[in-house]
């Protein structure tokens, strides 16, 4: 059964019984990370990226480790 939310965004009833792997993923994010949002110029995120991936790392972690002094 599908009802509308305040949004008007049709939402399936939790009343079934599957295991819903995205509720499950961001309900662990939100309980064990703090979220910041970050704005910088244009073309920076993509350097950023590019030497993050240079690395293997996400660049999220990137960002961390050279917040942390690790890099």
């Amino acid at each position: 059964m599908k009802k509308m939310t305040k949004k008007g965004v049709k939402k399936t009833d939790q009343t079934s019984s599957s295991f819903d792997s995205v509720r499950y993923k961001n309900d662990y994010i939100r309980l064990n990370y703090d979220r910041i949002t970050l704005a910088v110029k244009k073309g920076r995120k993509e350097k950023w990226n590019t030497e993050a991936r240079a690395q293997a790392l996400s660049l999220s972690e990137y960002i961390t480790r050279k917040v942390d002094g690790e890099l």
